[in-house]
């Protein structure tokens, strides 16, 4: 699972299971993830992939 932090309200989401719609609570970003696509809504400047082994963030958007 693909998880995205939020660069305005500092959450971090994931959609947990297929088709499950996730957004921040300050409501700039969204993640809705399946098997076959993994969709991320926002400016791509608010929001950055947190590395599930280390929560550090990784700039490379183009991963998603």
């Amino acid at each position: 699972m693909t998880k995205i932090k939020c660069k305005h309200c500092n959450d971090i989401i994931e959609s947990k299971y297929s088709g499950q719609f996730v957004q921040c609570s300050c409501g700039k970003i969204y993640i809705d993830e399946t098997k076959y696509y993994c969709r991320v809504g926002g400016n791509e400047e608010d929001w950055e992939i947190v590395k599930e082994d280390s929560n550090v963030s990784n700039n490379d958007k183009n991963e998603v």
